[in-house]
This record gives C-alpha cells, structure tokens and sequence, in this order.
C-alpha cells in the first residue's frame, strides 16, 4: 500500500502532465551557453594523491535512468524538469564505459562490479574470479581468485568500507570481496549438492572468514537471512532472527567473536535508530536491517524501521575518516537495478534521486583536495524514453501522439519485461494511473523480467585526477585509474611515481 506522500506526489505529477511551459527567448538560452563554458573552464585538474576513495554504484543507472530521473527530480519540485541536473551530473569530470563482460555482449552485475573492483574483465556470473574460471562450476574455482581495490587499500593501512540497499552478499558488493564461481551462492543452501563437492564457500561465510571480506570496517545492507541458521520459531533479536543456513552457524554471531577478538569498539546495528546511535569512535560496524534486499524510497512507510541510503553512507564516512591513512568505500544504490527488472519506473527514478542524494551528502562532508568520488553505473536497463511531448509533460505520464494502434502509451516504456503483452494486442491504458509507485510500465519482448542493455554506462567523477575518467574507456580501467590516482600498488604506475608517466 502507498504512502499519502506518494499518493499526493501523483496527483501533483498528473497536475504537471497538462501544464504548458513557455519557451525561454534566445538571450536566456545564450546566456545558459555562456555559463556553462565559463563554468567548464573554471576547471582546474587535481593532482594530489587521493587519501581517500568513494565509489557510488548505480546498479541498472543506464543514460536513459540518469534523463529520466533528472526531469523527475525537478518536477518534484514544482520545475518543468529537463533543466535540471542531478547532483552528480555537475562533477568536472565524465566519461562513458564500456561495459561488456569477457564472455558476453551484455553484462550482469557480479562480472560488472569484479571488472570496477579488480581491473579485470571476467566471465558472467562468476565474482572475484578471473576469466580463466568457469561460471557455476565449483571445482578449481579457486585458483582463479583474483584481488582488487580492497586488498590493495587494506595493505595500505586503509580503512574499507560497503554499504548497499541490496543484501550485502548480493553481486556488486561480492565482486569486492568474494571469490565465488556462482554469483548465487550467497549462503551455503544455494550451493545445489552437485557443486558442493567442490568445497567452495558461499559468499556470506566468505565475508566473515576470509580476507579481505573480515577486515572490512563498516558493512551495511539487507539480507540477514544469508547470515543466520534456519530455526522455526526463533526468538525475535538482533541477532537471533530464523535465516537460511542449513549448516547451523550464526556468521553475525561470528563476525562479533571475531572483531572482540582483534580488540577495539564494535557494533551490530539492525534498525534506523540503532544506526543513528552509532558513535563515530565505533571501530567496526556491521548492519543488516533486513532480511533481504532493502524497502524502495517510494511507498515505503513513514514507521519504517530501515535507514536510507545517505544515512548508511554519512555514518560509514564518519567511522572510516578517522584513519589517517584514509579510506576506500563503496556505495550502491542497489534497488535502482531492482526496480528496472520489475518493470517499475516510478521506483527506479526515486531510487535513482535517493542515490544522487546521497553523493550530495558524501560530498558536503569530504574534502575535494583529497578525496576522490565516483559515481558509476555497472550497467544499463531496458528502460526508453520516447514520443514527442511538451516540456514540462510529466516524465511518469502520457506520450503525446497515439500510435498505429490508436492506443495511448507513456513516456517511458520497457524494451522487456513483464509488461509486455505478448502475442495478445496491447492493452489500452487510458485510465490507468500511471504515476503510482508500482505501476508497471508496458514492455515490447515478453520475458519474467526486464533484462540489461548493452550500452556504454555514464561515469561521473570529482576530485584528485578525476579527470582520468573523461573519454570511452573499457569498464574494468575504472580500478586501474583509482589505484593510479590513490597510488595503492608499488608494482604498477601510479601518480607517485617520479619516472616519466608517457614511457
């Protein structure tokens, strides 16, 4: 059930559909060139070491997401939209990325997130292994490990971090610190019995056993479940909820014994309040606030016990500054690339607004002379924006001409999913409210979900060398810019390097 917040930004959204905006003369569209060149050339490279390192992840935030979501967001404030930009979208510095995977035209996330985070192109479906390995095949997997940003970061005395809307076992964070042929295998029940042989660990025991995973400094996300044994009737507490385990363990429980065991402060969190309570002296912070993937912003309820995601984010900054050798952090806006597959393009854009969101805040509580902030899609959706609609039309409502069919379509449609009709001729959607949050969008090719695109993703990026990130550059270069930038391994060229960079 939707919020009466959501409910009334409907209606306002419907409101936005029928009003008509006036053209700006041409001096006012001089005048914006004019700006915008002066702003372009106020720009001056950064060529400090990056202290610090914060990768922000849109999962599914194709070029189409970003346009969408920048109108949206204006709207919301009562603009016509198209004017505006996301938060991101004012960094100095953007690029595009390639973002096909080493054995397939489209990508996914595991092989998406292992390419940002290793500096490697890897095989579909398999997480922190290089293309050597065989995805869902488990015997041998593990001579494939591969490392990357985290571990280069860690052997730096640098605090790490991950902070998700997904689970915290789910594809883009694992492709930071898991090894695993099957990007499925989040917990020891997903492993089917004829891989089990094979002796690999799941991904959540992997995060509470091994390197680099057990040295992280802060988690946070969803997904419980992976963590916890399967006990009926459980008593309901932090750490004592009924999960999916069959071998019996509590890794939360665990990972606790673990990090009392190395000394210093450190916290389990599973609620909003518990979160907010969190010192910023804490030395280590784990959170699971649900029991998989977290609530969408939009319909959630107002006594919603979950965080947003710049709340995860401030906090996980707040705890990992203290080092002073810096940090490294990663940030997903997990739910973006959720929503896509569902076909639901209201929540998709909230989520994407959230994301950008909570760069602003990162950002209004770092320092650009030495920290470096990336805001990177891994890969696109099949959402497209088409027809010929006036501006200030609602992003979320009605094309502006009826097709062949003479049957009204919206602005925004699906190239797959479950919005299509299939070999039945296409529903008329005239009365439909199409700016409630679970509104499903119509789709052309009939699948159980919407699938990836194949296009180049966007990159964003600010602060010292962001401009390493300008151009078409191959996905998985993103990890060799950062350590470049951060000078994490002394075997490669980095920026602290006194030879010469062109050799």
């Amino acid at each position: 059930m939707w919020s009466h917040c959501a409910f009334i930004a409907g209606v306002f959204l419907l409101l936005l559909s029928d009003r008509r905006v006036a053209s700006e003369d041409p001096e006012t569209w001089w005048s914006i060139g004019q700006e915008e060149l002066r702003e372009t050339l106020r720009t001056v490279r950064n060529v400090n070491k990056a202290k610090n390192v914060v990768v922000f992840v849109g999962d599914g935030m194709g070029v189409t997401t970003v346009t969408a979501a920048r109108i949206l967001q204006g709207q919301l404030k009562g603009a016509s939209g198209e004017e505006g930009y996301l938060y991101f979208e004012k960094f100095p510095h953007t690029g595009l990325l390639k973002a096909y995977s080493n054995n397939m035209q489209v990508s996914e996330s595991s092989a998406s997130g292992t390419a940002l985070f290793s500096g490697q192109k890897v095989n579909s479906d398999t997480v922190g292994l290089s293309s050597k390995a065989t995805p869902k095949q488990c015997r041998g997997s593990q001579e494939f490990s591969i490392d990357g940003l985290l571990q280069w970061a860690q052997a730096n005395g640098k605090s790490t971090g991950a902070v998700t809307t997904t689970r915290v076992t789910h594809s883009t964070p694992a492709g930071l610190y898991a090894h695993c042929a099957n990007e499925d295998w989040e917990a020891d029940t997903d492993i089917p019995s004829s891989e089990q042989d094979g002796h690999c660990k799941d991904v959540a025991t992997q995060l509470v056993e091994t390197s680099p995973g057990n040295r992280l400094d802060v988690l946070m996300g969803g997904g419980w479940t992976k963590f916890l044994p399967n006990i009926p009737n459980a008593v309901d507490g932090p750490t004592m909820k009924s999960g999916c385990r069959a071998d019996g363990r509590n890794l939360i429980e665990e990972w606790l014994a673990e990090k009392r065991r190395r000394g210093g402060n450190h916290s389990f969190v599973d609620s909003r309040e518990s979160l907010l309570q969190v010192d910023p002296k804490t030395d280590s912070l784990l959170g699971l606030f649900s029991a998989g993937a977290m609530n969408p912003k939009l319909g959630r309820a107002e006594s919603s016990t979950e965080p947003e995601l710049k709340e995860m984010a401030v906090k996980a900054v707040e705890i990992l500054a203290k080092n002073p050798n810096g940090y490294f952090l990663m940030v997903e806006g997990g739910l973006i690339d959720d929503s896509h597959h569902r076909g639901l393009a209201a929540r998709a854009l909230h989520e994407t607004i959230a994301f950008a969101e909570t760069v602003q805040a990162v950002d209004a509580i770092t320092n650009s002379n030495d920290t470096l902030l990336i805001v990177v899609a891994d890969h696109s959706h099949a959402l497209i924006f088409t027809g010929y609609q006036k501006r200030g039309t609602s992003i979320l409502g009605f094309g502006s001409r009826k097709l062949t069919d003479q049957k009204p379509f919206t602005s925004l449609l699906y190239l797959s999913g479950k919005g299509s009709s299939g070999d039945v001729p296409r529903r008329n959607i005239s009365a439909d409210n199409t700016t409630a949050p679970d509104y499903q969008q119509q789709a052309f090719l009939p699948t159980p979900w919407a699938m990836h695109l194949g296009e180049d993703v966007p990159i964003f990026a600010k602060g010292p060398w962001s401009h390493l990130f300008v151009g078409v550059h191959e996905q998985h270069y993103v990890a060799h810019a950062i350590n470049y930038a951060a000078c994490l391994r002394n075997d490669t060229l980095t920026s602290c390097d006194s030879n010469d960079i062109t050799a």
